[in-house]
């Protein structure tokens, strides 16, 4: 067995190829060498150069390639003693390209030593690459996730408003009803930021299918009729008894959209609408608008619309033609308005703005001959009474709301309507911001998943440093005699540097190659592709700049910080120690003797006390500061530290609990030995204590961090369920935009031959959702305390259907206690009584002894009061939104149904005209899927024309909750 140690180039190198592992040096060898005293300037590690052979023998290598300026240094380094001050002289005397051609093979023999370290450790090998690869992947994705999420978070919001910026209206202060868009565009002129504007007609509309017992729709002679053909009377002003209304099958509410379409093209309202301007007889229909009335494309349909408001702000004879019937025929139907409008509106159809009067004009009521004339000739424009003018940013409008930073998207969008408005007449101008309200309820969730991100993050890259870190230790204590043989026989300090470096980037550059891969990989076909059909826009699916950049940096750091201490511990390492074989190297006690002249100051101790106290300053100092600025991010950001902190501290805490639980865990696995054996196995666990302490940190740390996952997902979970079926007080339900009576029967009727549905009950819309202009709010006698309210009908049996642990009820008047909350609304102490929220009792200073005034306002033309008394105050309710704190702003007042006719001052005129908004099912026990998959068929189908309609079943949110747990448990046992 032969190690030959050469020396090449004049540099002294080491070349263990030949290093068999299973040899060691023969006796004769190492005692020659001890015999040689290896310390001092011999055991430097420039020292001479031997070749130790198996018989015993050392001599000096001759394989030194020389030249006759090397000769004085070949003397030297071939002699029995070094001299190192001609070494030094011999190496100042290279060239540059000698140099870099010994640090290059340097270099390379250092990698050639770590390939074969890593050979040998392939599992240490596979731990260090796995978790470099992770970090990296999860890095790339996260942060291009997080750089993506504002497109997600703006089509969401256009999906909510539209691709509108801000919608201007006339001030119902100025008393006119209408905008003059050709004033707009003379006050914005022709060029600048504020030209990309477009007026807009919307009018609630009733819709009636052509079929109208062969009757000519094109006619208007018929419509504005006294009576029909067959004798029935008519009335064309009202809606039940109209010879359009008897003669024709029955209409559904719909919205009827007046349109510059090649102007809201040009402003970026509608990126991806591709139908053309209509003609003028022509509408585009919503599907299921169309649907709901039979009609398809080709079809006939009237639109009943109210228009003597409109006529006599043009100063026509609007009594005269108070209601128009206007047939349209069917030219498209679309099922996706493409951000022209609201996703939610189902019941829209669109017309084109600039021939909506003249259409009109030839159909309005044939006695109005001057406003027929006056609207089909053009001395009126539509353009100068436009209900609405949508305003919207400069091209690439997208830009200013792609931002994950809320007030920054504030900031530009406000600058831009107010210098708007300041040009249009900020005075007249009615403005309203839709995307930048949509986004402001989405600022939150964009914290939260940063912060969440950032946790995973940062506690990942820990794990991963706390392995590698490991991983190193342990190579280098285990080459502890190969790195002193190496030292001894001429590697320089920056030789071992290297080498650690080496094996640790050894780890991490293919993890880092294959990580940006994967990431790219999983981000464009899963991740990034899942985004943009979230957003419902296709981007760009590659790794951003700024995620590669992180991902890279922190797939470098990670090995570089990793590598401190083994790099410390090599050097530090005493030559003659790390080549005796006959001590081990395993320390059960250590002295340690410090003179009072050798002391330093403790660097490491007052740059940790100078860190704890900057933390706590920046605690003290920063929390006030983000609560009296309400910097939301600041806040969020100094929890996770704090959480952090937390997290370390009961890691730190876990290391003084390893002595007693190395003493559990040994009598509870050697109870039958003796004390003696016991007392071994805890010295010996003494001595192996440090290098256990770090799989107690790397194991805590990784437990803590799972542990803290999977209890914040499933609290969130549980959180989710919770507010969902609260939300919706029942296991299945239908809520609507508006069921109108005809529905409302038709549903009471199936669900009484049900014999599935145990009992239904039936919520109203709110009162302010009933008619424009509405709003609704309690005050105290005073008139000094108001809080914004819904208001609210019910059922009498509304809380014998729905859910009663999502009942919590704070105080009842005692007054027909016997009946359920919702029945003694319908008693005669009821009947002037009210549900509230416990909130309000705060708030207004009321009890169930005295009473409240309900305020009722109709856009500032009227205000009513009514005087009511609580009959309950409501921590908690089922579909019903009731609270004790304030941050649940705009609770819910439940009244009768009889007392939302009567309070509603006119608005709503019978129970019959309420419109509802659920109707919610109490099932019965025991049902088959099979049978609950009838129920919710039955009703889906049932209840088609509803507009925004949906269907609520438990079963779905179990099966998306089972979904997200599944994803949750493999990314716990990975």
């Amino acid at each position: 067995c032969v190690i030959r140690l050469r020396v090449q180039q004049g540099l002294p190198h080491t070349s263990l190829g030949d290093l068999n592992e299973n040899c060691s040096m023969a006796p004769q060898a190492e005692a020659s060498l001890r015999q040689r005293n290896v310390t001092g300037r011999d055991a430097h590690p420039r020292g001479r150069a031997l070749s130790a052979h198996g018989d015993g023998t050392t001599e000096s290598t001759g394989s030194i390639r020389t030249t006759e300026s090397d000769e004085h240094s070949e003397e030297h380094m071939l002699s029995g003693r070094w001299d190192y001050d001609a070494y030094v002289r011999h190496l100042s005397r290279l060239s540059k390209k000698q140099k870099l051609q010994r640090a290059a093979d340097e270099l390379a023999q250092n990698v050639r030593s770590a390939r074969r370290e890593v050979s040998k450790r392939k599992v240490s090998f596979c731990l260090g690459f796995t978790s470099v690869f992770l970090v990296v992947m999860i890095v790339a994705l996260a942060s291009t996730a997080l750089a993506k999420a504002p497109f997600v978070f703006l089509r969401i919001a256009e999906a909510d408003a539209g691709e509108i910026d801000m919608t201007a209206r006339s001030g119902w202060w100025t008393g006119y009803d209408y905008l003059n868009f050709t004033q707009v565009q003379n006050n914005v002129g022709v060029r600048g930021e504020y030209v990309h504007n477009s007026p807009r007609f919307v009018e609630e509309v009733s819709v009636f299918p052509g079929r109208c017992g062969g009757q000519d729709v094109w006619d208007p002679a018929w419509k504005y009729a006294s009576s029909l053909p067959s004798g029935a009377s008519c009335s064309y002003t009202s809606t039940s008894t109209s010879c359009v209304a008897l003669a024709c099958d029955p209409p559904i509410e719909g919205e009827l959209y007046a349109i510059d379409t090649l102007q809201e093209k040009s402003i970026g309202c509608g990126r991806n609408w591709t139908l053309p301007p209509p003609a003028a007889d022509v509408a585009y229909v919503h599907v299921d608008l169309a649907n709901s009335i039979g009609v398809h494309e080709g079809d006939t349909i009237i639109v009943r619309i109210a228009t003597r408001t409109l006529l006599d702000n043009m100063k026509l004879n609007g009594g005269d033609a108070r209601v128009t019937f206007i047939p349209y025929r069917v030219g498209r139907t679309f099922a996706d308005a493409n951000g022209k409008f609201a996703l939610s509106v189902d019941n829209a159809l669109i017309v084109e703005y600039d021939a909506l009067l003249q259409h009109m004009g030839a159909h309005v009521r044939p006695a109005a001959t001057s406003v027929s004339q006056a609207l089909t000739n053009g001395s009126v424009s539509l353009r100068e009474y436009a209900e609405e003018v949508i305003m919207n940013l400069p091209p690439n409008r997208i830009d200013a709301y792609i931002d994950s930073n809320f007030d920054a998207i504030q900031e530009r969008v406000v600058d831009f309507a107010s210098r708007s408005l300041f040009e249009v007449g900020f005075t007249q101008i009615d403005a309203s911001l839709e995307i930048l309200n949509s986004l402001r309820g989405m600022r939150f969730f964009a914290l939260f998943l940063g912060l969440i991100l950032t946790m995973i993050i940062t506690i990942l890259v820990a794990l991963s440093i706390l392995l590698i870190y490991s991983l190193l230790m342990i190579s280098v204590e285990t080459r502890t005699f190969e790195m002193g043989v190496m030292r001894m026989v001429g590697m320089t300090k920056r030789g071992v540097v290297q080498l650690v470096l080496v094996q640790a980037f050894l780890y991490a550059l293919p993890a880092w190659a294959l990580g940006l891969i994967a990431a790219q990989v999983v981000g464009s076909e899963v991740l990034l592709k899942f985004m943009s059909e979230l957003a419902g826009a296709d981007f760009d699916r590659s790794l951003t700049p700024s995620s590669i950049g992180i991902a890279t940096a922190l797939g470098l750091l990670i090995p570089l910080i990793s590598a401190v201490f083994p790099i410390r511990k090599a050097l530090t390492q005493n030559v003659n120690d790390a080549v005796d074989l006959k001590r081990s190297r395993t320390v059960a006690v250590k002295f340690s003797i410090e003179r009072s002249e050798d002391t330093k100051l403790p660097w490491a101790l007052i740059a940790g006390g100078s860190a704890v106290a900057l933390f706590g300053f920046l605690v003290y100092y920063l929390f006030p500061l983000a609560l009296l600025s309400f910097n939301i991010q600041l806040l969020l950001y100094m929890f996770f530290g704090l959480l952090l902190g937390m997290l370390l501290g009961l890691v730190v805490l876990s290391l003084n609990l390893e002595h007693p639980l190395e003493k559990g865990i040994t009598l509870l696995c050697l109870w039958w030995e003796k004390r003696s054996t016991r007392d071994i196995v805890l010295k010996n666990l003494v001595a192996h204590r440090p290098r256990n302490r770090k799989t107690t940190v790397m194991y805590a740390l990784s437990l803590a961090f799972i542990v803290f996952v999977a209890v914040s997902y499933n609290l969130q979970i549980i959180t989710f369920t919770y507010q969902t079926q609260q939300r919706n007080g029942v296991n299945m339900s239908l809520r609507g935009r508006g069921i109108s009576n005809d529905y409302v029967v038709k549903l009471e009727a199936w669900a009484m031959n049900e014999d599935g549905i145990e009992d239904f009950s039936w919520k109203s819309r709110p009162l302010f959702r009933v008619a424009d202009g509405v709003d609704v709010d309690l005050r105290n006698l005073g008139k000094i305390f108001v809080m914004s309210t819904s208001m609210y009908a019910v059922s009498p049996n509304f809380y014998n259907t729905t859910l009663n642990e999502f009942l919590k009820l704070d105080s009842r008047a005692g007054a027909f206690s016997t009946y359920s909350l919702s029945e003694a609304l319908y008693s005669v102490y009821g009947s002037q009584s009210s549900l509230l929220g416990s909130l309000e009792r705060k708030e207004l200073g009321v009890d169930l002894d005295s009473s409240y005034l309900l305020a009722i306002e109709k856009s500032s033309a009227w205000e009513v009061f009514h005087r009511m008394r609580p009959m309950a105050f409501l921590d908690l309710s089922p579909a019903l939104t009731f609270s004790k704190f304030p941050s649940v702003s705009r609770q819910d007042t439940v009244v009768s149904f009889p007392a939302y006719v009567r309070l509603s001052n006119g608005i709503v005129r019978s129970v019959e005209d309420i419109p509802m908004e659920s109707m919610l099912l109490k099932l019965r026990s025991g049902l088959s899927d099979e049978r609950l998959d009838q129920i919710k068929g039955n009703l889906t189908e049932l209840s088609s024309g509803v507009p925004s309609r949906r269907v609520f079943d438990k079963r779905d949110l179990e099966d998306r909750v089972s979904v997200a747990t599944l994803v949750m448990e493999y990314f716990s046992i990975f």
